[in-house]
């Protein structure tokens, strides 16, 4: 070991003058030194040690396996790293820092924009004052920031869970983003499908138990918030607090605890979806419901199937088979018919126009009554028609 020492006499006190051990590399700059098998310094006032070192940048160290700080005050240590930025530092395995004021730790991390910071396991910040810490998928698919002045947190992919954004100047904010990294306010949730859940807190939030709400409101807003999400007893109730525009507003939208059932102004839906009140479906500007009636469908329904409720047998057609039923002669309807355009007891199209269509189950009765009307009258026909023939055979036998 000893054989392999070189110390210059005037190592620390002349300019020039250098301290190796263990050869094999070059010659140290002006007031640099290395200790180590192959180190290359060539930087004033710089530092290399290891094996295969190579430091060309002034005020520089270097230490490790293959370590090469080419940048001016920069410092690099482990294996593969490379620090060629000026005012760098690279520590760990395969960790550059490639740009001015850059740091680059841990495993196969870059800093190659200035200003940057690289922290963890396949990361990159690639553009001014980008930061970017934790874990990328795989070399192919890092953890890349590439939005200046921002900070991203991710692991075991290539985009980041936490996204922290810039602000615009002293005295403000950025914007944070869960999984997204383009958040529009303050603090954005994205879904996995990338759909936003925009959280703004802009009024308050009180938690405390059974009862509590979310309140939301806006500057022109009520005190207690325009809208709120109560933990209600029963479950979970969207409401108009006490002080919002309009009054109290109890369950505009309510989700029952156990059956997962939906009310819309009720606290009580029996079914998967309650409705207290008429139901639109369609443009509100252009139709209404009309009175009387609970839903209306614009450009209507497709079904396979329609069951109509009768709560009375009055409502259905069997009185016409009644023997006390008076059933008009067909000289009366035929009557009826040239002077009005339509069967006697069925509405004309005018009058459907008018009432704004017909009820489905009373049409039916309808149609059933003048069926069986006719039935009747086929029948009476088919007894005169009996008649006529014994009439005629008959006569044929009298000749």
């Amino acid at each position: 070991m000893l054989s392999s020492l070189c110390i210059l006499p005037s190592a620390f006190s002349q300019t020039n003058s250098a301290t190796m051990y263990n050869g094999g590399g070059n010659n140290a700059g002006t007031y640099g030194s290395y200790y180590g098998t192959n180190c290359d310094v060539t930087g004033v006032r710089s530092f290399g040690g290891g094996y295969n070192s190579d430091v060309s940048g002034s005020y520089s160290v270097g230490l490790g396996y293959n370590a090469n700080v080419g940048g001016t005050y920069s410092f690099g240590f482990g294996r593969d790293t490379d620090v060629t930025g000026s005012y760098s530092i690279g520590l760990g395995y395969n960790s550059d820092a490639t740009a001015s004021f850059s740091t680059s730790i841990g495993t196969r991390t870059k800093a190659t924009g200035s200003n940057t910071l690289a922290i963890g396991t396949d990361a990159k910040a690639t553009v001014t004052k980008a930061f970017a810490i934790g874990v990328g998928y795989n070399t192919t698919y890092p953890l890349e920031n590439n939005i200046s002045n921002s900070l991203m947190v991710g692991f075991n992919s290539n985009l980041p869970t936490l996204f922290v954004g810039a602000g615009s100047g002293v005295g403000t904010y950025g914007k944070v983003g869960i999984a997204t990294t383009t958040p529009s306010s303050s603090f954005e949730v994205a879904d996995v499908n990338g759909s936003d859940i925009d959280t703004k807190l802009n009024g308050f939030t009180l938690i405390n138990g059974a009862g509590s709400s979310l309140l939301f409101g806006n500057g022109s807003g009520a005190a207690y918030g325009e809208w709120g999400i109560e933990a209600h007893t029963d479950g979970l109730n969207f409401w108009k607090p006490y002080g919002a525009t309009g009054g109290l507003k109890n369950y505009c939208l309510f989700i029952e605890n156990l059956s997962g059932n939906v009310g819309v102004n009720t606290d009580n839906p029996t079914a998967p979806l309650t409705v207290n009140g008429k139901t639109l479906i369609g443009d509100p500007s252009l139709v209404s419901t009309p009175n009387g009636y609970k839903l209306f469908v614009q450009e209507g329904i497709l079904t396979e199937k329609v069951k109509v409720a009768l709560y009375n047998t009055t409502d259905w057609a069997d009185y016409v088979f009644e023997t006390d039923y008076e059933l008009r002669s067909l000289t009366e309807v035929k009557r009826f018919v040239e002077v009005n355009k339509h069967l006697p007891g069925v509405p004309s199209a005018q009058e459907l126009v008018d009432n704004e269509g017909y009820d489905l189950s009373k049409m039916d009765a309808t149609l059933l009554e003048k069926i069986e009307e006719l039935t009747l009258y086929t029948i009476e026909l088919a007894e005169q028609n009996k008649n006529l023939q014994e009439r005629i055979k008959q006569l044929e036998d009298e000749k």
